[in-house]
């Protein structure tokens, strides 16, 4: 049984279960799951179609995620997983990367 059941679980019979959520995404270039958190969210608003790199949570919208390493950017620019980005966007994921 995973660890994050088992300690549910226990929090569970124990009359509580505040365990803390841990939301996991998935990168668009290199497919690596891991917590929300560690990845660069882009995101592209459904209002304005404006594309927002790191974005307030409350923003709403059609998001990607990428990895904080320089060749999932190069990997997700390759396999034209970011085509709506122009180069001032990719510039500032670039910046944010380094």
């Amino acid at each position: 049984m995973n660890k994050f059941f088992e300690e549910k679980l226990k929090n569970k019979l124990k009359g509580t279960s505040k365990v803390p959520l841990v939301v996991l995404r998935k990168c668009t270039a290199c497919g690596k799951i891991t917590d929300r958190k560690d990845l660069i969210r882009i995101l592209k608003n459904y209002k304005t179609s404006q594309i927002i790199i790191n974005p307030n949570p409350n923003e709403f919208g059609r998001s990607t995620y990428i990895c904080r390493n320089p060749e999932c950017l190069k990997n997700a620019i390759k396999k034209k997983r970011l085509k709506n980005l122009t180069p001032e966007n990719i510039e500032e994921i670039n910046n944010l990367i380094n």
